[in-house]
């Protein structure tokens, strides 16, 4: 609730004077490399062997967004990862982009608030924002079996790169 906004304000503002006008990617892919990948379809049961793999694709789609977001916008674009996915891996990623930060500090209410608006991918983070009236995105996610989710339901969810950025309002 809005009136609520005032318990973070003063981690909001330090978010803002730290980072600027920011776009907030919030990863929940579980499996960001090809090991990782291997392990999880070892161990996942069959039902989930589909899931799994659509994740990976959906994390390497979302990778070539977000390298074309960070050479086509000037701002900051934050990637919080998922408590199961590697920040290490994250930061070697995109070792190299100057507007890209990978942080996961805290709780992800303040940097929510603190955004123009976020990119996820099947994250319930998605409605905690919407909620907020902060613009949401999900990229390529029409294949996804749940897709009449709440999750989804609440975001934008876009089919090209150009289609987020025009949703986003993302320019040079």
């Amino acid at each position: 609730r809005p009136e609520f906004k005032m318990l973070y304000k003063n981690e909001i503002d330090r978010l803002k004077n730290a980072h600027g006008n920011y776009l907030l990617f919030v990863s929940s892919f579980g499996v960001i490399t090809r090991s990782a990948l291997e392990f999880q379809l070892s161990v996942c049961p069959k039902s989930e062997i589909a899931t799994v793999r659509r994740s990976y694709e959906a994390f390497k789609d979302y990778v070539v967004l977000l390298k074309r977001l960070a050479e086509e916008y000037c701002g900051k674009l934050i990637i919080r990862p998922h408590t199961s996915e590697s920040i290490d891996e994250w930061e070697r990623i995109f070792a190299g982009f100057d507007n890209i930060y990978v942080v996961r500090d805290g709780d992800v209410t303040p940097w929510l608030l603190g955004s123009f608006g976020v990119l996820t991918y099947r994250s319930t983070v998605a409605i905690q924002a919407a909620l907020n009236g902060i613009p949401v995105v999900q990229y390529k996610i029409n294949d996804i079996d749940e897709i009449d989710g709440t999750v989804y339901k609440v975001s934008y969810c876009a089919e090209s790169i150009e289609d987020v950025m025009r949703y986003l309002n993302v320019k040079n």
